[in-house]
């Protein structure tokens, strides 16, 4: 049965960044997974309003604000989302993600595929406002199983609704998601993003909005392309991105990827007019496919070191 949803008052503050580098928080203690949000039995905060929209939007009554935190064993996460049209009748909606619904997308290995292409790591969760859950993670061309993680039994999640509001509450448990990686997961950086799909008349095409952490201007992408995904540390992960002062960075391109040496954190390749075109983390050497990217000029920068180099 749905029971009413108290709406509380957060204070919205942004997550800790250095060097341009987010830092998500640490969490006090795992949280109450019951679809209610409160300042005595949770830990929640802070929370971040979802401001970026999909371009091909054209509704702006729906507004959602969620927090992603790190426990010691898993990472919690909560999203409250604004919205007085609820629509989710599955028989009329037959592809979930039509309905009124939230996504979460990880990538534990930054290190993207070619095309970002899922690999194990990779997860996406589905879950709709009312009813059940449903944690939907096989949609469009991608195959990728999630019963490994929503059959776990540190898993859970909990989506309580109202005529104009809904808290979906969940607890990720880092064994699952990180289970069979190659290489591991270390632990540090992991890419993420977050999505909100409001659908305002109840029809198959009504899906007239979405919402994300951070602004994708290529629309809605983070389903099946990791690098649409913005990178975040761990808590007490030193975000700061120095060279190896011992030995001098350098980087330079062998079949169609960028070998990176001596550079340890965060490393941005831009194009001459200085946008941002790929973002990796390199732990001492590493390397970057640019096999997509133009022919062209571009430059690798890290905090400390800046080299150019032809494509």
């Amino acid at each position: 049965m749905t029971r009413k949803i108290f709406t509380l008052l957060f204070i919205v503050a942004a997550f800790v960044s250095a060097q341009g580098q987010t830092v998500i928080p640490s969490a006090a203690k795992a949280p109450i997974v019951d679809g209610y949000i409160d300042d005595v039995d949770d830990p929640w905060g802070p929370f971040i309003d979802l401001t970026a929209r999909n371009p091909a939007g054209t509704t702006t009554g729906m507004t959602a604000k969620s927090c992603l935190m790190a426990g010691t064993d898993a990472f919690y996460y909560a999203i409250v989302v604004q919205d007085a049209t609820p629509n989710n009748d599955a028989t009329v909606l037959t592809d979930s993600y039509t309905r009124d619904c939230n996504e979460i997308f990880f990538s534990l290995d930054t290190v993207t595929e070619a095309a970002g292409a899922y690999k194990t790591g990779c997860w996406q969760l589905r879950t709709q406002r009312e009813g059940e859950p449903l944690n939907d993670g096989n949609s469009g061309a991608n195959t990728w199983s999630i019963a490994s993680l929503t059959g776990d039994a540190g898993f859970q999640c909990v989506s309580e609704t109202s005529a104009t509001e809904y808290v979906i509450e969940m607890i990720l448990p880092y064994a699952v998601l990180e289970a069979g990686m190659d290489p591991v997961w270390d632990h540090k950086f992991f890419r993420f993003e977050n999505a909100v799909g409001d659908n305002t008349d109840g029809t198959a095409a009504g899906r007239t909005e979405q919402r994300y952490w951070k602004d994708i201007a290529t629309g809605d992408g983070g389903w099946n392309n990791t690098r649409v995904m913005t990178i975040y540390a761990m808590p007490g992960v030193d975000v700061s991105v120095k060279s190896n002062n011992a030995v001098k960075a350098s980087a330079f391109v062998a079949n169609n990827v960028l070998i990176v040496k001596n550079v340890s954190g965060i490393v941005n390749i831009y194009d001459v007019k200085g946008t941002l075109v790929r973002k990796s983390v390199i732990n001492g050497n590493g390397s970057i496919a640019i096999s997509d990217l133009k022919s062209g000029v571009y430059i690798v920068k890290s905090n400390d070191f800046a080299q150019k180099f032809v494509k």
